[in-house]
């Protein structure tokens, strides 16, 4: 089943993203790129080896990088800004996950005396599972499909999505397409589902951050302001936030004692930490706006234990606030809904405020963020390095780029 070349260090190496994956409480490894458009890079904490992930290489731009799992087995999800791809950890298997977003309506009759009676839709070989709207005579459907949307679209060729390419199947029978003589079909007492009309609305992806946790993959589109969950099981996909359109940074965590899950993300142009509360009864889902006034806020990570959110500013700071004030499920309870996160911030005691952890020179640029069990890890974009700090006594070495002034261990 699918999971879902270098240059010298002296050249430029864009860490646009960057995580810590723990295989171990002593060991990690770093996964990384060095350069805009080049390949994934991984380097091992054990001994400081690094090697490159292949097949990672064509993309366009990689901006986001999480790690998944998928039947006890590590897989790699990036973005490269107008897709999202997939490989095992090895690099082997690299393939499209998300090119594009197709919303499909069908109209016509006989789609189930029930909804259980509705067995199946398909856009272009991939099944359409998250259904919007259904009846005996409509039925409304959101797929994302690995097929990249074409950058430019010729006059006079064959449309992206066509009639053709949509089917649906119910316990009497499946059509493909729509037919032109409908009403003599209708009349003929035809019980297969028929199909007079099918309306299609594709659209291109500009995905950036990205966060997995269990069998979920949440994903920031540009494209349209969305942020969204995909199982990396089956195609279903679901809306998670909306009116974002800057969201360089993303982290989710299960809320202890619950079987709810919570999302924290950046939005750089507004200088704000959101939080959207994923309850597990669906919607209606909370949101809030948790930190603002804040510097180009970037990069997002929780520490293994959940204690932490740590946070980086463009502009060469990097901080850390206690999460038990957004976490405690009994506080979460009382959370008003909000659908236009136009909430207050919440109150913060003075123990719960950030905490400045480092300052860097005011011409760093910083990104990508990573936190494991001893070590938190960060992007110098403009400086061209990872570095780290102990989360003990948070002083900086040069990890990978430069001159590295720390061994990996």
């Amino acid at each position: 089943m699918p999971c879902a070349t270098s240059r010298p260090w002296r050249q430029l190496i864009s860490f646009f993203l960057l995580f810590v994956g723990s295989t171990s409480a002593l060991s990690s490894t770093v996964y990384f790129r060095k350069q805009s458009t080049g390949s994934i890079f991984t380097l091992d904490s054990r001994d400081g080896t690094e090697a490159q992930v292949p097949g990672s290489q064509d993309t366009a731009r990689l901006v986001g990088l999480a790690l998944g799992s998928l039947q006890g087995l590590q897989c790699l999800y990036w973005s490269d800004n107008r897709a999202i791809r997939s490989a095992w950890v090895n690099g082997t298997d690299a393939h499209a996950f998300i090119g594009a977003l197709v919303r499909v309506q069908w109209i016509g009759t006989n789609f189930g005396s029930t909804r259980s009676e509705l067995l199946e839709l398909a856009v272009k070989g991939t099944r359409c599972v998250s259904v919007l709207q259904w009846n005996s005579t409509f039925v409304d459907c959101l797929v994302a499909i690995p097929d990249r949307y074409p950058v430019t679209i010729v006059d006079g060729s064959p449309p992206f999505v066509a009639e053709t390419d949509c089917s649906l199947r119910t316990v009497r029978g499946v059509m493909t397409g729509f037919v032109r003589n409908y009403a003599e079909m209708v009349a003929t007492g035809y019980p297969s589902p028929i199909v007079r009309q099918i309306n299609i609305q594709a659209s291109f992806v500009l995905p950036h951050a990205l966060a997995i946790h269990g069998n979920d993959l949440f994903w920031s589109n540009r494209a349209d302001g969305k942020i969204y969950r995909s199982s990396l099981v089956d195609t279903s996909i679901s809306i998670v936030a909306s009116g974002v359109w800057d969201v360089p940074g993303m982290t989710v965590m299960a809320i202890p004692s619950t079987s709810n899950k919570t999302v924290f993300y950046s939005l750089e142009s507004k200088g704000e930490l959101r939080q959207v509360l994923l309850r597990a009864d669906a919607t209606p889902r909370h949101h809030r706006t948790i930190l603002t006034d804040l510097k180009s806020p970037r990069g997002l990570a929780i520490d293994p234990i959940g204690e932490y959110l740590y946070y980086t500013e463009k502009t060469a700071r990097i901080y850390r606030v206690k999460l038990d004030q957004w976490t405690n499920p009994t506080l979460l309870s009382e959370l008003q809904v909000d659908a236009t996160l136009s909430s207050v911030t919440p109150s913060l005691s003075a123990t719960n405020k950030p905490q400045l952890l480092l300052t860097l020179s005011t011409l760093t640029r910083l990104d990508g963020l990573a936190v494991d069990d001893r070590f938190l890890y960060w992007c110098e974009s403009n400086a061209n390095v990872v570095a780290r700090a102990s989360t003990a006594v948070f002083e900086r070495q040069v990890v990978v780029g430069g001159s590295a002034d720390s061994k990996l261990r």
